[in-house]
């Protein structure tokens, strides 16, 4: 599961709904499978629960569209995951 992004209140959102680990992205840089995927925007509660839980990273309110998707609990990388191809 990736990423998704949505609008609210005029500004680009990126959301994440809570993942299981097996659709988690390995570390580029470690190669560790503890990794979690990045949510950005303002926090509801239950996306707070998630952090707490260690189930996502806060990214922060500030969404610049260059941001990564993804951040390794070990080496603290973060990353872009690569689109998958358009089908035709």
């Amino acid at each position: 599961m990736r990423p998704g992004r949505l609008w609210r209140c005029g500004l680009l959102v990126r959301t994440l709904e809570v993942m299981s680990t097996d659709d988690t992205e390995p570390c580029p840089e470690c190669a560790s499978k503890n990794t979690r995927g990045i949510s950005y925007g303002y926090p509801e509660e239950d996306t707070m629960e998630a952090a707490r839980r260690g189930e996502i990273e806060l990214g922060g309110c500030i969404v610049t569209g260059n941001d990564p998707d993804w951040h390794c609990a070990d080496c603290k990388h973060e990353w872009t995951s690569k689109e998958p191809a358009e089908e035709e």
